[in-house]
């Protein structure tokens, strides 16, 4: 006699559960579906579901992506990287290998998710339990459809700066003690444009052109100011450097930054923007914007020519904000 288990065509039968019993399941809060306990968003709606804590810990959680029209939360890691590794944080918020090392070696703050508010509250908890200090930060803080004052020309004074806006006639005056912030980056501008002509009925490629424009950036903030002062290499008066100005406008660039950091000590001074692209451009991504010159005809026949331009001046002001907001 065997105790072989029984089988229907040979296909032996199992005895056991393979699912969740009724009691098990999980209601959405949302849509009242039944879901299984071992997801934390509802696989009909969405909606994060109650679980115990216990149980929300050891699983696997990747936020919902937010798009760039939608209202979201930037979660801002302020400090606590040294405390954590990449792998307790590609696993605790599903984030990909390669960039959970990267996060892992840069110097806070920095932004890691942005998140739909009613994620803000899981994601925060989870980087938390792995030893990272975070804070939210809603978009609307940050505005960056709301420009930062270009400037055409700033004047030091014994204990003051001097800040004269692009086409006004005003001048703001703040004491060196009132800056509490100066953010040194780029903002770098690709333009591609391809040109197609019609051949046999299709429209083929046959001339592309890219170009890039990279120049250096500082936003100046102060105590009672959260938009920001900017001073752009092209169309600022650098004759404030006095015997220090340079013939090129990217020198010129360095050579303020450097004086304002010797002249304003107190101040917080960020030049951390370039090393952390990596994840700003996973969390706010660069701006594109399609163009098209429509249909030409002639001697060459039907042409098309289409373009595209990248920048990352919204991801910089927004960078920029977020560390303001800091303060």
């Amino acid at each position: 006699m065997t105790n072989d288990p029984p089988t229907i065509d040979g296909i032996p039968i199992r005895s056991e559960s393979i699912g969740f019993s009724p009691a098990e399941l999980i209601a959405c809060g949302k849509c009242v579906r039944s879901n299984p306990p071992n997801r934390l968003n509802c696989f009909y709606c969405g909606e994060l579901l109650e679980l115990p804590a216990e149980i929300a810990a050891g699983i696997s959680f990747k936020p919902v992506e937010v798009d760039d029209w939608e209202p979201g939360v930037n979660i801002i890691v302020t400090d606590g990287v040294a405390r954590t590794n990449a792998q307790s944080i590609a696993s605790a918020v599903a984030m990909d290998g390669d960039l959970a090392e990267s996060v892992a070696r840069l110097v806070p703050p920095f932004p890691i998710f942005r998140v739909r508010a009613e994620e803000a509250g899981e994601v925060s908890a989870r980087l938390e339990r792995l030893g990272l200090a975070v804070k939210r930060v809603e978009d609307s803080s940050l505005v960056p459809s709301k420009p930062a004052v270009r400037l055409k020309g700033v004047a030091f004074g014994a204990d003051s700066l001097t800040f004269y806006p692009f086409n006004s006639e005003a001048v703001v005056v703040a004491r060196t003690s009132e800056v509490v912030l100066i953010v040194v980056g780029a903002i770098v501008t690709t333009t591609a444009e391809s040109k197609l002509k019609k051949k046999r009925k299709e429209m083929k490629e046959f001339d592309e052109h890219l170009s890039t424009s990279d120049h250096s950036v500082i936003d100046i903030y102060t105590a009672s100011d959260e938009t920001g002062f900017r001073v752009l290499p092209h169309g600022f008066d650098f004759s404030c450097l006095g015997e220090r100005k340079s013939l090129i406008a990217a020198e010129n660039v360095k050579v303020l930054s450097d004086k304002l950091r010797e002249l304003i000590p107190g101040a917080a001074f960020d030049r951390s923007y370039a090393n952390k692209l990596e994840i700003l451009d996973k969390v706010w991504p660069r701006t594109v914007a399609n163009t098209s010159k429509g249909i030409e005809r002639n001697w060459f026949g039907v042409q098309r020519a289409l373009g595209s331009t990248t920048t990352n001046e919204d991801q910089f002001t927004r960078y920029s904000r977020m560390r303001r907001k800091l303060i």
